[in-house]
Parts: structure tokens; sequence; C-alpha cells
């Protein structure tokens, strides 16, 4: 919907809002900023699961930094873990991990998802993250969408987010796919603005310039839309299931 908006023709009066709020998936920065822009309104992102009631952490209008999913809120601790349950310091990528009365005690009448998912009263969040000095959460993905190349670690948000600032390039997404020689190599599907003409040789240098050679996409793939939830959430397993 910040999308929409923020390309939407005509004008509209804004000045009663103080206080949207983007969750559910990442907000590209882009995105963010496109908005305020022409609104004269910062968007306040934040993060959530269903197992923490929902709300983990939060920008607000005393405490925001653009690029991060804010700190965690009051009565809730966040730490950042390494495969071995182990925490890692400030800036590391780890699993994000929750920990507070919101947290659920279990899945009803699932002892083993229960034990996989609750350590010590934290909880596995599934999703990739590290903590800067601040507190402040910067999300890089999906546990499960980590690429590994070449026994390189990839992350496919810094990818998109790299991409998201193409001045021709509306909405990408990024997977991993199969490569005999490095195991896996990234993919980017990609939406072009209305109206502009894209090229695959645009999109490759673009990358160049500002991710390192080994983050470039293998592949890229222009496409008119990207598979989605009924609330507009890309569904990155689709998009494994086509590559």
């Amino acid at each position: 919907m910040y999308r929409v908006m923020a390309a939407a023709e005509g004008d509209f009066d804004l000045s009663s809002v103080r206080f949207p709020i983007s969750g559910g998936e990442p907000l590209p920065i882009a995105i963010a900023e496109a908005f305020q822009n022409r609104f004269k309104v910062p968007i306040y992102e934040g993060y959530g699961q269903t197992e923490a009631a929902p709300v983990v952490t939060l920008n607000t209008p005393v405490h925001r930094k653009l690029g991060t999913i804010g700190r965690a809120v009051p009565g809730v601790e966040v730490a950042i873990w390494d495969d071995q349950n182990r925490v890692l310091a400030a800036g590391e990528i780890g699993e994000i991990m929750v920990r507070g009365r919101n947290v659920m005690p279990g899945y009803h009448h699932l002892p083993e998802e229960t034990a996989k998912t609750i350590t010590d009263g934290w909880l596995h969040t599934g999703d990739l993250g590290k903590l800067d000095e601040d507190g402040y959460v910067t999300i890089t993905g999906r546990k499960k969408d980590l690429i590994i190349s070449a026994g390189e670690n990839i992350y496919p948000r810094e990818i998109e987010d790299a991409l998201s600032q193409h001045p021709k390039v509306k909405e990408v997404a990024v997977i991993g796919v199969s490569d005999d020689v490095r195991g896996e190599v990234p993919k980017a599907f990609v939406i072009a603005r209305d109206g502009v003409s894209l090229e695959e040789r645009e999109l490759r240098s673009f990358c160049q310039q500002h991710l390192a050679r080994y983050k470039v996409p293998k592949y890229f793939e222009i496409v008119a839309d990207l598979p989605r939830t009924p609330t507009g959430k890309i569904l990155k397993r689709m998009l494994s299931a086509k590559a």
C-alpha cells in the first residue's frame, strides 16, 4: 500500500496521519524515502510474530533508524544466536531470538514442534538479522532463504535493497537456485517501473557497482508481476518452484 500511495497520481492530504506503521515483510528503503518525500511523514517499520503476541520491535518518533525494524518494545528481549545457540556480538548475523511474557508457552498439543521452537524461554523466529550497538535490529532474511554460494553466505535482502535503488526497478525478489559449480547462486526477479524498458545488462552493471562480486545475481528475469498472498506478500516458494 505504501508503494502504491507513493507512486499514485493526484494530490492527497495526509496531514492528519502521524504514525504509519509497516510490518509483515521488509520495507525497502527506496519506498520509505519516496513516501516520506511525498507526504512529509515517515513510515515506522516494526517486526513481530504470532508466537510473540505479536509485536517484538518497533521504530518510534523518538527512536527511529531507517533500514532497521527498530528496538525491542518494553518487556521484550531480543538477541542474536548462532547455530550452536551462542549469543553473537553486535554486528554479527545470526538468528533473531525473542524472550518475554509475550512469547507463547508452546504449540497446542505439539510438543516436538514446541521443543524445536522454544529454547530456555527463547523463541526461535527463523529470521536472520543483526543488532547494532544501540539495540536496533536489522533483518537480513529468512534462515531458510539464506543462499550459500561456494561457501559464502548471501542474504537475499541485501541484493533486493540494492536493486530497489535502481531508478527503473519497481519491485524485486531474490532467491537461490542450484548451480553445478557454486552449489547455489542468486537469481533476481525484477518488475520494471511502468512505462520504462529494462534490460538485464543494466541490472547486472548496477549490481556490480553496489555489491561484492559474489553477491551479484547470476540470473535476472524481468517479470510483469510476482506470486503473492492475498495480502500482497511475495511468495518466494513459488518462485523457487518455477526457477
